[in-house]
């Protein structure tokens, strides 16, 4: 077997390996060969990535831009329903508002005749008295003349003093009512 080798530059800068020394300036001979021109179907490989690259971003863009009108009109519908909740809520409250008025009213009426009924046995009750007082007043003269003819003096109020209050007769008493 013969081994064949290439020459070995040995031009100044040039190292053991061929490889250049910092430092120094590549001769003629230490020029690295030019690489092989690659073959036409890469460029037509590059412009398919570049073209399928462009494409898929075009794509996502579409797709975030309809999520983002789908976003914004769940959204609308969420307000929407919010507010319709509320408004639900408010005539809710209005009727409970009205019921509860509707009830006071009653109430109220309920305790004006009440009042009005209690005014009317009031006045009823106090023009009894009086006639019940009128009718005292004769029967208690009779008795005071009747008690002038008894030995013992009753004690008459002085002028001017307040006298006590006649007591009602059991049958006077009775005719008054629970």
């Amino acid at each position: 077997m013969v081994e064949i080798r290439a020459p070995r530059p040995d031009g100044p800068g040039v190292g053991m390996h061929g490889k250049i020394r910092a430092g120094s300036t590549p001769g003629p001979m230490s020029q690295q060969p030019e690489s092989p021109a690659p073959p036409p179907w890469v460029g037509w490989i590059q412009m398919g990535l570049s073209t399928m690259l462009a494409v898929l971003f075009l794509v996502v863009l579409t797709r975030s831009l309809e999520q983002g009108r789908a976003l914004r009109q769940l959204q609308m519908r969420l307000e929407t329903l919010e507010s319709s909740r509320n408004l639900e809520k408010a005539a809710d409250q209005n009727s409970q508002l009205r019921v509860l008025t509707q009830r006071l009213q009653a109430l109220e009426t309920q305790v004006g005749e009440r009042i009005e009924r209690s005014e009317s046995e009031r006045l009823r009750l106090q023009q009894l008295l009086s006639d019940l007082r009128s009718r005292m007043t004769p029967a208690r003269a009779l008795s005071e003349e009747d008690a002038d003819s008894s030995p013992a003096p009753r004690p008459r109020p002085v002028a001017g003093s307040i006298a006590p209050m006649p007591q009602p007769s059991p049958t006077a008493a009775s005719s008054l009512g629970p």
